[in-house]
């Protein structure tokens, strides 16, 4: 996707009113999220604030509840996989687990907002990503 794309749907997502995203984020239909903003964080550090870029995360990654997976596609084509392992609804709040390469992830997203909550755990390293996700 073109940096013109990306910017034309992330302007989408963060324009889409609440209403429309509350009736349909239900762990069942297909989801793009967008990053909007990222932490890097190590042992005995501040934690980095930055854009996707600043931790290599890719800008939108998709969620498939039929398959069980979540996938991202980088700029250069690479695409990465994580299985879902995880689903649970409570709080207005779809949370999500999974594992991929050697990290654990958690993530969280609001039925009624679409907002975005995704923490990345890994040895002496964790990442924060705020963003927003809405059905494809």
């Amino acid at each position: 996707m073109n940096k013109l794309a990306s910017m034309v749907l992330g302007l989408a997502l963060i324009g889409m009113p609440h209403a429309a995203l509350a009736q349909e984020i239900d762990g069942k239909s297909l989801l793009v999220c967008s990053t909007v903003e990222t932490f890097d964080c190590e042992p005995g550090s501040r934690c980095i604030r930055g854009l996707a870029e600043a931790i290599d995360a890719p800008q939108f990654f998709f969620l498939d509840f039929d398959k069980g997976m979540a996938r991202t596609v980088r700029a250069g084509g690479e695409e990465r996989t994580s299985e879902i392992t995880a689903t649970k609804e409570g709080g207005g709040q779809l949370i999500l687990q999974g594992t991929q390469a050697g990290r654990a992830w958690s993530a969280t997203i609001g039925q009624n907002s679409g907002a975005l909550v995704l923490a990345v755990a890994g040895e002496d390293v964790a990442f924060v990503v705020f963003g927003a996700c809405t059905p494809m």
